[in-house]
């Protein structure tokens, strides 16, 4: 076949345009970047959300803990015909006996029944002797009991350990080891409790040493009144600094008040031991007698050391079950 010199079309049989898309296929260098730019956009957005949902979830969990709680402890008052003892101390002991605390006293309630047919309330929650001599292992309420994980004692929110040596001080050198910790206390009222004290008297509130608060004499209304709140783990106590930031729902080995209750005669979310705090922002949830959950802002009008009085903050207030004050919106 002889072509002609003007015959282009014949020479180069192909399709320009389409060779020109198939320079085409590939991304630029700035189409790239601006890709990964909005991708990187969309995932900062996405963060938040995804973040928020989860906090929701575990708020969520948190107040369904407390709910089971508030009626645990109404089933333990229709028994009883009063609320659990804040924790048991046996008198005339050197270290106080028995030390388990009002949410030892609720597992039956709890649905936490083998656990609770375990505890020998007639002895120590530690140092008690062997259960069964024959075993090499010691077997007693140490092993047997507060070391274990009680799921609905604990904030899926709170970050600090499942599990806690014990420690005593100088004085009571007690050792638990892997003692289950918790994430919520008794409210033990507005009465200060000092950093590093051990037992102290009626705060007023629910719970205190050998309590036993009944319905009727929560005189200021059962929908006003604190009974459970949270307290997030902010670390265990060193000689240096003598405060506290732990809690476990088994009791109080040493008869330290704040392992299982707090007091409002502290802020919310303060450095003190026995505070109420929570890993939720802005505030805490609190348990009220009468069973209902709600949370409260830690910017709540606050007096901390005012127990009595017009002059006690609503804090105070909220904690204290017969202190004859009105409460206004909070």
């Amino acid at each position: 076949m002889i072509f002609s010199p003007d015959d282009s079309s014949q020479r180069f049989p192909y399709d320009k345009n389409h060779s020109a898309k198939r320079l085409r296929d590939a991304f630029t260098i700035i189409e790239l970047l601006v890709v990964i730019a909005i991708i990187a956009l969309l995932i900062a957005l996405l963060l938040p959300a995804v973040q928020q949902a989860r906090e929701a979830a575990r708020r969520t969990q948190c107040v369904n803990n407390l709910k089971q709680m508030g009626i645990a402890l109404h089933n333990y008052h229709v028994s009883h015909k009063t609320f659990p003892p804040g924790w048991i101390e046996i008198s005339g002991k050197v270290p106080a006996q028995n030390g388990f605390s009002w949410a030892a006293l609720i597992l039956a309630e709890l649905d936490e029944g083998p656990l609770y047919n375990q505890i020998r309330f007639d002895k120590s929650i530690f140092l008690e002797p062997d259960r069964d001599p024959s075993t090499p292992e010691i077997e007693n309420n140490e092993t047997l009991v507060a070391n274990q994980l009680v799921p609905v004692f604990r904030c899926p929110s709170d970050v600090g350990p499942r599990n806690h040596d014990y420690m005593g001080s100088s004085e009571w050198p007690i050792m638990i080891r892997n003692m289950a910790t918790t994430s919520y206390v008794g409210c033990f009222g507005a009465g200060v409790i000092p950093d590093n004290g051990t037992n102290t008297g009626f705060g007023g509130g629910i719970f205190s040493r050998n309590s036993s608060v009944r319905m009727k004499d929560i005189t200021d209304g059962k929908s006003k009144t604190f009974i459970v709140c949270e307290r997030r783990w902010t670390g265990f106590f060193t000689p240096e600094i003598p405060k506290f930031g732990d809690a476990y729902w088994a009791g109080t080995p040493g008869n330290w008040i704040m392992d299982i209750l707090g007091t409002a005669g502290v802020n919310m979310n303060s450095e003190h031991s026995a505070k109420f705090s929570s890993e939720h922002p802005g505030g805490a949830f609190f348990l009220f007698v009468d069973g209902h959950v709600q949370f409260i802002d830690e910017n709540v009008e606050s007096n901390p050391g005012e127990t009595s009085g017009p002059n006690m903050g609503i804090y105070q207030r909220l904690a204290n079950y017969s202190d004859g004050q009105s409460i206004d919106d909070y």
